[in-house]
């Protein structure tokens, strides 16, 4: 305690240590569905809403980044081929998707060129623009609780979920690598650019964890 000029300044002993009353918000880097979580899922919005059933299942399929999903155009779909090619942060990329998943595209595609819109994007919402990602992460995240699925599931938890998926059936990392169009650094990647159409699509069909659950 200490006087000047008739002012009282006190000076405490001990510095006290505030502590934050926000809780930490809930991480989600270590979260891997089951396939069964996974199908049930899918099954629910397929039941409910047909457009976002596709969404997700591309996005479990194939793996990709949900920036490249919401960015991806009609012409940037081949439905006979079983690829989709889009633009990343390193560039254009190509994943793959299942026949079955194929079948289902090859009818929405149809419908979807016979709206009247200026947009090209593959995914339109009710008012006819592009999926923005915070309505879909509001609804995956609705769907996830309404299922009671206890895990905090994000759109990036799908690709986690199918890389970890095909690991545990025993992929090689750099096959897993080039299926999720990850930049290749430790492997020989100049072999992999000289395969073919259906060098891609069997190393696709031999290491894709779904096909026993998400067959039609």
């Amino acid at each position: 305690m200490e006087y000047y000029d008739d002012v009282l300044i006190i000076i405490p002993r001990y510095s006290t240590q505030w502590k934050p009353i926000h809780k930490k918000a809930d991480s989600n880097k270590d979260v891997v569905m089951t396939k069964e979580e996974l199908k049930k899922i899918l099954d629910y919005m397929y039941n409910r809403n047909y457009n976002y059933y596709l969404f997700f299942r591309l996005l479990a399929e194939t793996g990709m980044r949900i920036g490249e999903l919401l960015n991806l155009d009609c012409e940037d779909l081949n439905v006979k081929k079983r690829y989709i090619e889009a633009e990343g942060k390193t560039g254009r990329k190509v994943y793959y998707f299942s026949e079955g998943l194929a079948n289902h595209l090859e009818i929405y595609l149809k419908e979807r060129m016979g709206k009247e819109t200026d947009s090209h994007a593959l995914f339109l919402s009710i008012q006819k623009r592009r999926y923005a990602l915070r309505t879909v992460n509001h609804y995956l995240r609705k769907t996830v609780i309404r299922l009671e699925i206890g895990k905090w599931i994000s759109c990036h938890t799908f690709r986690r979920t199918v890389n970890t998926l095909r690991k545990r059936m025993g992929c090689p990392k750099k096959d897993r690598k080039i299926l999720l169009c990850h930049k290749v650094s430790d492997v020989n990647f100049s072999c992999y650019v000289k395969l073919n159409y259906y060098d891609y699509i069997k190393l696709y069909d031999k290491w894709n964890p779904y096909k026993n659950i998400l067959d039609n």
